[in-house]
């Protein structure tokens, strides 16, 4: 565990998502999610 605040991991998640290397969908049912394609 990396004991991250949930605005780092936020922002890191971002991050990746800006670079294309995660996807990212929000759902009313799922909620929030990232997706990492390239993996």
């Amino acid at each position: 565990k990396l004991s991250w605040s949930q605005d780092r991991a936020l922002r890191a998640l971002g991050s990746l998502e800006k670079s294309g290397m995660a996807k990212f969908r929000e759902n009313i049912v799922t909620g929030k999610q990232w997706f990492f394609p390239s993996l």
